[in-house]
């Protein structure tokens, strides 16, 4: 989470060894984000991927995280604040 509430979202593109970046804005509860990949000599064509996500169950009871927390839900914002802090170490 950056500051204003935007969002950057970083997806490993294993091919070119490089990151594609997606850029978004978190308000209250519904996130939208783009993403758009450059064509280049790995990648032959371009991607674009737009979203537009609206809180639902699952950002109380974000599904997975039980398997790396002791068998606990985590909700989006508990997530994200344990993400922050493995960085931080």
């Amino acid at each position: 989470m950056l500051p204003n509430n935007n969002v950057q979202i970083n997806f490993p593109n294993v091919i070119s060894e490089s990151n594609i970046v997606g850029v978004g804005k978190f308000e209250k509860c519904k996130f939208q984000m783009q993403m758009v990949t450059s064509k280049n000599f790995y990648i032959e064509s371009q991607t674009i991927h737009s979203s537009y996500m609206i809180k639902d169950k699952c950002f109380e009871k974000l599904l997975g995280s039980e398997k790396f927390n002791d068998g606990i839900y985590l909700s989006v914002p508990e997530f994200i604040k344990k993400c922050d802090e493995s960085i931080k170490k």
